[in-house]
């Protein structure tokens, strides 16, 4: 037992030689602040960012969406393996330890080996006996050079990694609801300026029938109104079709059947969707809030680590294997300490030849690191391209989405001039409805543009990588996290 316990205690005298890298966090190169960004943007962002859109039906979609989408679920159950596959790496720095216990009949052959050496008619022997055995094996692999402890360090990497998915995921899904939304709304509204203009477009067709039976107006001029009454129902069905393609896109979305989203919408209270102010924080902000420049970093921490392993398969590999048990011909005598059997066997291994295949697996998990070190690069790069580009597209389709306001603003009073001077016999119906024509199709112009500066700020909110922080993963994902760096 006292060798047993020196044994035991020598891991902890050895142990401290972690070979192969260690990891240090990558410092990404970013500009101090966003080009396109303005004074008014550069406030740090918002988490749960689909709260400023004013619209308690988006909320319900997101919330009930991050709750139910089939995604979702999957990376969760990544996360799950992750950890899993943690715990197996932990568990493998520790002593092994496996209970035995057997009973065993046996009898001797009369004309076999174990007899050869008995004289005959010396000793009558016993031919037929039991053997009992009860105790325990350990191993133990002695972890002198790190590669269990550099295993961890991998495992619980990956945990992280397999974290910052399930986040790329919640905010891809995130900014999915909000646009199929918006889609939706925009269809809404334009289904309500197209069944306006097709009113207007009827009432006219009726005046100008009555006009022309009166002898006021041309025949011709009754069949270009009602061609123009045909129009305006004919843009109606793909209107209704868009809208209707927008709640199934929800329904995906929100892992429901075909009406689930829209008998959601129809519940919550009405309010009109809005495009808020995007504060776009500092470009060094992305290296924390986005999760694939996290994940990237994770998996950049994985591939240093496994390098650690490729190096300790270099080193020999030592190990400790012992047995204590008890045996006994009579089970009244299993538990005499006469009884009593052990060994312990120290042991190690050492790679001499193999072809070179050893140092070319750490040549390949060091070249391993340069990509994934080239990979998060590339991620800093392309995030901050997106939140530039987003932010050039809101601000420039804002402005637009302005212009066409006014300018929907002037022509609405042009229409009410044109009215008091067909009224007063200074302006012919044509110069009316002409003036209608243009003021409907700015309104469904407008409609669209709106929609699209909404589409923009939710483009510039998942470009920002808003929704998920650090701090919201488990804790033990963030020790798991600690260790590693």
């Amino acid at each position: 037992m006292r060798k047993l316990l020196i044994a035991g205690l020598l891991p902890g005298v050895l142990a401290g030689c972690t070979v192969g890298p260690d990891y240090r966090t990558p410092v990404g190169a970013v500009p101090p602040a966003f080009r396109e960004a303005s004074s008014a943007t550069t406030t740090q962002p918002v988490n749960r960012w689909w709260e400023r859109y004013g619209d308690p039906a988006l909320v319900t979609l997101v919330d009930r969406a991050i709750a139910a989408n089939g995604d979702v679920a999957i990376a969760e159950a990544r996360i799950a393996q992750a950890r899993a596959r943690a715990d197996e790496a932990r568990g493998g720095r520790l002593p092994q330890l496996n209970g035995q216990g057997s009973t065993t009949v046996r009898r001797l052959s009369e004309n076999g080996e174990q007899l050869a050496n008995i004289p005959t008619g010396l000793v009558e022997p016993d031919l037929d006996y039991t053997v009992y055995r009860a105790g325990f094996d350990a191993s133990w692999e002695l972890d002198l050079f790190g590669r269990n402890r550099r295993q961890v360090e991998a495992a619980e990497a990956r945990v992280g990694s397999a974290a910052e998915g399930r986040n790329d995921t919640l905010l891809r899904v995130a900014g999915d609801v909000a646009r199929a939304y918006a889609d939706y709304r925009a269809a809404q509204r334009r289904i309500v300026v197209a069944n306006e203009t097709l009113a207007a477009a009827r009432q006219t067709a009726d005046l100008t029938g009555r006009l022309a039976r009166a002898g006021e107006e041309a025949q011709s001029e009754v069949q270009r109104v009602e061609s123009l009454a045909e129009e305006s129902a004919a843009a109606l069905p793909p209107l209704v079709a868009d809208a209707k393609a927008a709640l199934y896109r929800l329904d995906v979305l929100l892992g429901a059947q075909p009406g689930g989203a829209e008998a959601l919408i129809a519940a919550s209270p009405t309010a009109v969707l809005r495009a808020p102010d995007v504060p776009a924080g500092l470009p060094s902000d992305l290296l924390r809030r986005r999760p694939d420049i996290r994940r990237a970093e994770r998996e950049l921490a994985a591939a240093t680590a496994d390098t650690g392993v490729a190096v300790a398969d270099l080193y020999p590999r030592f190990s400790l294997t012992s047995t204590l048990g008890l045996e006994a011909l009579s089970i009244g005598d299993l538990f005499d300490s006469a009884s009593r059997y052990g060994s312990l066997v120290p042991g190690f291994s050492l790679p001499i030849f193999e072809g070179g295949r050893r140092r070319a697996v750490v040549r390949r998990q060091q070249a391993l690191i340069d990509e994934n070190l080239a990979s998060y690069n590339q991620t800093v790069v392309r995030a901050l391209s997106d939140v530039e580009t987003a932010l050039l597209r809101y601000r420039q389709d804002r402005e637009r989405a302005e212009r066409l306001g006014t300018a929907r603003t002037r022509l609405t009073r042009t229409l009410e001039l044109a009215r008091l001077r067909y009224r007063a016999g200074e302006a012919s119906l044509t110069e009316v409805l002409d003036v209608q024509r243009q003021v409907s199709a700015l309104d469904d112009r407008l409609a669209q543009a709106e929609a699209v500066v909404i589409i923009d700020a939710v483009s510039l909110d998942k470009a920002l990588g808003g929704g998920w922080q650090v701090a919201s993963a488990t804790p033990s994902d963030q020790r798991a996290a600690a260790r590693v760096r």
